[in-house]
């Protein structure tokens, strides 16, 4: 018995625009992403974005939030095949 199954997948999305919403740290965007590793142009993985979420969210652990509340955000662009990426953050 032979179960052939035809597979055809999706566009390839890249990463667009990566911003932080909410609490930040000292109040700036690039503090609060500073040492993710996740760049505009990168191909999209959710697996990598919820990397990202917790080392966002471990950085406000590491200044005593113990709970911070990291939520990723996407705005997906299909014809530019690109998805913007938003952390949104509640200390």
């Amino acid at each position: 018995l032979y179960v052939q199954m035809p597979i055809t997948e999706g566009p390839v999305y890249s990463i667009g625009s990566i911003s932080v919403a909410g609490d930040l740290i000292d109040k700036s965007q690039a503090k609060t992403l500073e040492g993710i590793e996740l760049e505009t142009g990168d191909v999209f993985s959710a697996t990598e974005i919820r990397e990202q979420t917790f080392k966002v969210s471990d950085k406000f652990g590491d200044i005593g939030y113990a709970f911070a509340n990291v939520v990723p955000y996407t705005n997906i662009d299909r014809d530019e095949k690109e998805v913007d990426v938003q952390f949104n953050v509640d200390k």
